[in-house]
């Protein structure tokens, strides 16, 4: 089972599902955010690439933050890279698609691959094969208690529901923190541009990881 969190915040409430997707997918999360929604999200509007140390399940990503939309795009290792005779993913990665309201953050998770070669798994014939492979319903968060921030419009503690569980996650002055029902635990500070922190798990070693606005 992947580890629930990745670094920030968006990418967290939908992580806790799209961590322990099973099997391939291709694409990106960009889309443009609407007009109408949550005052701007001060302190995480913007474009960031994320890191990742000591991580079995993800090499690196992005993640674009607008006042009513959040998408994070988390490459897996795997990722052009050969896997045996005659298969290579193109693309291995996973998308995370995130609303966002006052009160409540709701959104899906796609793992997306894109297979070359006929020694890959379901490709069948000459050239590429491209899987999505969703998980079944939404991930939802909703704010229970308003916490100052400097995490903007996201400060407070939040309860989210994920199809594989629940996590709690708490934004507090500079300091993002949670738990999951999967026995994972993270923490992360904001400090200006640069969020960095790590997981653990009784399930396996965690990691940290570390994003920059740019």
């Amino acid at each position: 089972m992947r580890v629930a969190c990745v670094g920030l915040a968006a990418a967290l409430f939908a992580g806790c599902s799209s961590q322990q997707n099973q099997g391939p997918g291709s694409g990106d999360g960009g889309h443009s955010g609407k007009e109408a929604g949550v005052p701007s999200v001060t302190g995480l509007d913007g474009t960031w690439d994320i890191t990742f140390t000591s991580s079995h399940w993800y090499s690196d990503g992005t993640l674009f933050i607008s006042p009513t939309v959040a998408q994070a795009t988390l490459r897996l290792p795997e990722e052009s890279t050969p896997q045996g005779p005659n298969c290579t993913y193109i693309v291995s990665r996973d998308l995370v698609d995130l609303s966002l309201s006052p009160m409540t953050i709701q959104g899906t998770n796609v793992h997306l691959q894109q297979l070359e070669g006929l020694g890959c798994p379901l490709n069948e014939t000459p050239g590429t094969v491209v899987v999505r492979h969703p998980l079944p319903g939404d991930d939802v968060a909703t704010r229970t208690m308003t916490l100052t921030s400097k995490f903007g419009t996201l400060g407070g503690v939040w309860s989210v529901m994920t199809p594989l569980g629940a996590c709690r996650i708490t934004f507090s002055d500079a300091v993002m923190s949670g738990s999951c029902d999967d026995q994972t635990a993270f923490t992360a500070t904001l400090n200006g541009d640069t969020l960095s922190g790590q997981t653990t798990s009784t399930q396996n070693a965690g990691f940290m990881f570390a994003a920059h606005r740019h």
